[in-house]
């Protein structure tokens, strides 16, 4: 099955679209960029990172803020070395 984003009927510019949803504004800018590129994000062009349905604990298993993901890092480190 061809990606969305390679058949060329599809004729979908990747960096305008990019940047109209980095450069919206608010939620509502957004819905608007969704219901004009509909075909785009629709459910069935959408797979799970990993390609895992259960991945809930990877993503999840991240640091919320990077002080917190530095310290974690650095005791990392710390235990490496500790258990050589």
């Amino acid at each position: 099955m061809a990606d969305l984003f390679t058949q060329p009927s599809a004729k979908i510019d990747n960096q305008v679209l990019f940047f109209k949803l980095y450069n919206s504004k608010d939620e509502d800018d957004l819905l608007d960029i969704i219901n004009t590129y509909s075909i785009i994000f629709d459910d069935s062009n959408w797979k799970p990172l990993g390609g895992n349905f259960s991945n809930y604990g990877v993503v999840k298993n991240q640091q919320s803020s990077p002080i917190a993901a530095l310290i974690e890092k650095v005791t990392n480190a710390i235990d490496a070395l500790l258990t050589k």
